[in-house]
Formats: structure tokens, C-alpha cells, sequence
């Protein structure tokens, strides 16, 4: 069986082309700027890149076995086998993001571990009035290290 990408919609869906069998179950989709670059969350090994259905996927193993799922990609020049480090580019995003989340053969919500923003909280006015700039927040992600 091929590990196909995730998809948030609580359902599987199971096609048979031949003998392969794909399962579609929960990941996440983010709206992002078309042409944005994908970014790898951490080190870790290629074990898919190509499409499915027309869409482009780039599976990435990582150091604690979990993979992680790109989906909705314009193009990406990884090939199986290939190592990626952390934020290295892992291809170019279509105006959406799929990004799902494996560990052995579990898919999970990716969302918990994400991490959390490091950076000051800051309230901002809704009378029109003006507001202090403020650093952005920089998100510090857990256990994938």
C-alpha cells in the first residue's frame, strides 16, 4: 500500500488503480501567497515526491521516524532518496498548502505540534487609534527538532 498524503475532511477515500490503494486521512490545508517557497519543518530523507491525482507531494522522513507530508505544489526538484535539512526548500506552493503529519502509521492533526510563538503578546487598538509596532513572533516547534 502506498502512504498517501493526508486530508482534514474526516473521511477516507479509497481508489483502486490496479493493486494500489490510497487513503486520504486528516491533514491540514493553509491559504498562503501563490508562488510561496515550502519549507522543510526538519532534517530528514525523501521517500516521495511526485503526484497524485495532478497533485504534487513531497513526503519527508525524518530522524524520529515521523514524516511529514507537502501537498498542493507547483513543482519541487526533490527525488526519492534525497536529504533535506531544516528550512531548506522543499518546493513552491500553488496559493494553497497541504501539510500533513504521520507517525508510524498513524496520521495526526499536525497542529499540536507546531509549537507556540515565541515573542512579547501585544494588544492592539480597535478604536482606529494607532498602535506601537512590535516584533514579530517567532515560532519555536516541538519534536521534530
Amino acid at each position: 500500500m502506498l502512504a498517501a498524503p493526508c486530508r482534514r475532511n474526516g473521511r477516507s477515500s479509497v481508489q483502486r488503480p490496479s493493486l494500489l490503494v490510497l487513503r486520504w486521512p486528516p491533514g491540514d490545508e493553509y491559504a498562503v501567497a501563490s508562488s510561496t517557497a515550502v519549507r522543510a519543518v526538519a532534517a530528514g530523507t525523501v521517500t516521495y515526491s511526485g503526484t497524485i491525482s495532478g497533485v504534487m507531494y513531497v513526503v519527508v522522513r525524518h530522524g524520529n521516524g515521523w514524516k511529514v507530508t507537502y501537498g498542493k505544489l507547483v513543482s519541487s526538484d526533490l527525488r526519492r532518496g534525497d536529504r533535506v535539512v531544516a528550512r531548506s526548500r522543499i518546493g513552491q506552493a500553488t496559493g494553497r498548502i497541504y501539510f500533513g503529519l504521520r507517525i508510524g502509521v498513524e496520521c495526526r492533526d499536525p497542529t499540536p505540534y507546531f509549537g507556540r510563538p515565541a515573542g512579547r503578546p501585544r494588544l492592539v487598538p480597535v478604536n482606529g487609534s494607532r498602535h506601537r509596532s512590535a516584533s514579530l513572533s517567532v515560532w519555536r516547534c516541538r519534536h521534530l527538532g
